[in-house]
């Protein structure tokens, strides 16, 4: 399977799991006549039961999959007390602001996430992995490929935050709705195709070092 269909093929996974399901839900019960508080907090719900489906399926519970479920609930109960629909939309603007936020941590941290991302993905075996971590260590070049990753995967989805704020309380939640789900749609389309636009140039040279018969793109993997 050639690169761009595999990340054509993430992002439907992504799309199709993680964001039809709660835009849906709210759509389909609006059309039924529900009203926009409880149609939000049906889809809410739905994103939910996928979270958990997710952890059931893997067999073990993520960081992301706690944090996900955490801001999905916390997001339902504050909506229920304050009977606020537009809260409930809002919520996604702190989720992926408080994404961008640890993205842009771990390179504080001098660990920047995508290089964990990359190092999981080219293997398992303990030969593999020491010779990425001694390329880490030694080369700045190549340290430098997955802070420039990391930091842009931070700021599209901080954007991506800030934008939404503004379109949730300037239009019917309705509209509201659909454009926020495209402003997400739009975010991690441009990080899974840039991604693997900037990794195949800059990353590629490193990896035929670590096996020459191994090509490693680097992109964010679906849940």
């Amino acid at each position: 399977m050639s690169e761009a269909r595999k990340n054509i093929k993430v992002l439907i996974h992504i799309i199709g799991l993680d964001v039809a399901p709660v835009v849906g839900g709210y759509y389909l019960l609006r059309l039924l006549g529900a009203g926009e508080l409880l149609s939000l907090l049906v889809g809410t719900a739905l994103g939910l039961v996928r979270t958990a489906i997710g952890v059931a399926i893997n067999r073990k519970v993520s960081g992301v999959a706690l944090f996900t479920a955490f801001m999905f609930g916390l997001g339902m109960s504050v909506s229920l007390i304050a009977g606020d629909a537009r809260f409930l939309l809002a919520m996604k603007s702190v989720t992926t602001a408080a994404a961008g936020i640890l993205l842009v941590a771990t390179c504080l941290a001098r660990r920047p996430a995508a290089y964990g991302i990359a190092k999981q993905r080219s293997g398992e075996d303990a030969a593999t992995l020491r010779d990425w971590d001694h390329l880490y260590a030694n080369d700045s070049g190549f340290r430098r490929i997955y802070y420039v990753m990391t930091l842009t995967w931070g700021g599209v989805l901080l954007g991506e935050s800030a934008a939404r704020l503004p379109l949730i309380y300037l239009f019917p939640l309705d509209t509201s709705t659909l454009l926020s789900t495209l402003l997400l749609v739009g975010a991690l389309s441009f990080i899974v195709f840039w991604s693997a636009t900037y990794g195949a140039r800059k990353a590629d040279p490193y990896m035929r070092k670590l096996d020459p018969e191994r090509t490693v793109v680097i992109t964010p993997s679906a849940a």
